[in-house]
């Protein structure tokens, strides 16, 4: 059971199940249906831009295969055809005729289109004739149906040509927005190294020159009398050495805790809650459902990250006086949320073009970088909470 304030409201099951994945860690496609359960719900592709290529080939639309759609268009062609042999000759009903031209152009394809507009001029031929019995006005029916089937190639042709340029530029449009999300993930994981190889140097260069620092002006303070100014002195440096020895070692849990690698995700956050509760007073909460699961490196740095970075913005901007850290594991996919009590926020202008900091923004560019996502649920006055959704897994999966 998770502990509640009247401020956050706690769930307490996961449901979701991942259904494919395929490829690296930056290159998965993963498709994940969420169900919700005790009245939890999350749409595990809220908020992630990808597109579905699919749509570019034109090969569905919303499950509805080509020929049905070809049927329907025919379908309403007749019923115009119908409407306009029932009204007769006074009511004009030529614009209506490109109607089904343009659908099938559209959701078929050019060729299809061509034929269809060839249909529907025949069709318009054959009222215009049965509501005209004399030679004169089948002349001109004739007329009026060459003039008609040449505006109506135009406008299938036109409309094929603008649909294919819109796939072509959507299809840039995807293979650019893949490019940068491997660009970023490639940036956050050269990051991430040296993260690392910068906390591995202040640990064993910066860290053993002020150990060895200390243990020298502890033996100097040692050999000098009591009372007198020197060791008062020597005292002081002590301390102040001491002080430097136990920042440097939070600069490297900051930078990257080595416990992450050893113990896992989940005890380097409850020790991080410790200190944070110690440091800042604020009561830090975390709780752990379903069964754990080694992670690799990359995302478990980038969670450690993403939750130190959530839960300092909650502390400072948002005021809050308890967090709550709840981390679900399910079938190859992680769920972190974070609640607090503190002063929330408006999800829409915090995320919006052109907000200074790189907060929020960041930290759902990390999560749609590992094919994950993030969703913000906050009002101004009742707190906020900060949903994490990703997979797990992948690189042992794909291999």
């Amino acid at each position: 059971m998770l502990p509640c304030n009247p401020n956050v409201v706690c769930y307490e099951t996961l449901g979701s199940r991942t259904v494919a994945f395929k490829g690296l860690v930056h290159e998965s496609i993963v498709q994940s249906v969420t169900e919700p359960r005790d009245g939890f719900h999350l749409n595990a592709d809220e908020g992630n831009p990808r597109i579905d290529q699919r749509g570019l080939t034109g090969g569905t639309l919303r499950g509805i295969p080509r020929s049905p759609r070809t049927i329907a268009s025919i379908a309403l062609l007749a019923f115009i055809a119908w409407i306009d042999w029932a009204t007769g000759p006074e009511i004009h009903f030529s614009l209506f005729y490109v109607i089904p031209v343009l659908l099938t152009a559209w959701f078929v394809g050019g060729r299809a289109g061509y034929a269809m507009a060839v249909l529907s001029a025949g069709v318009r031929l054959w009222v215009d004739l049965r509501g005209h019995g004399d030679l004169a006005r089948a002349s001109i029916a004739y007329w009026n149906t060459s003039i008609r089937l040449a505006c109506f190639l135009a406008a299938s042709g036109l409309l094929s040509a603008f649909k294919n340029l819109r796939d072509r530029l959507e299809s840039r449009v995807v293979e650019r927005t893949r490019s940068l999300r491997l660009l970023g993930a490639q940036l956050s994981e050269t990051e991430a190294l040296e993260r690392r190889r910068l906390a591995h140097d202040i640990h064993d260069d910066f860290g053993q020159t002020l150990t060895a620092l200390k243990l020298n002006l502890a033996a100097t303070l040692a050999g000098l009398p009591e009372g007198t100014p020197a060791r008062q002195h020597a005292g002081e440096a002590v301390k102040m050495v001491t002080d430097v020895i136990h920042r440097s070692r939070t600069l490297t849990f900051d930078l990257h805790p080595t416990m992450l690698e050893h113990l896992g995700i989940v005890a380097t956050l409850r020790h991080f809650a410790a200190e944070f509760h110690r440091r800042t007073g604020v009561e830090m909460i975390v709780n752990e459902e379903g069964m754990p699961s080694p992670l690799p490196e990359l995302i478990a740095g980038y969670l450690f990250r993403s939750v130190k970075e959530l839960v300092t913005n909650a502390a400072k901007h948002g005021l809050a006086g308890q967090i709550i850290l709840s981390i679900y594991w399910g079938n190859q996919r992680l769920r972190i949320i974070v609640d607090d009590d503190g002063s929330g926020f408006d999800p829409a202008t915090r995320l919006a073009p052109g907000v200074k900091g790189l907060g929020l923004a960041g930290i759902r560019e990390r999560m749609l970088t590992l094919d994950g996502t993030m969703r913000l649920e906050s009002d101004p006055g009742h707190g906020a909470r900060v949903v994490m959704e990703l997979p797990y897994g992948v690189e042992e999966s794909a291999r």
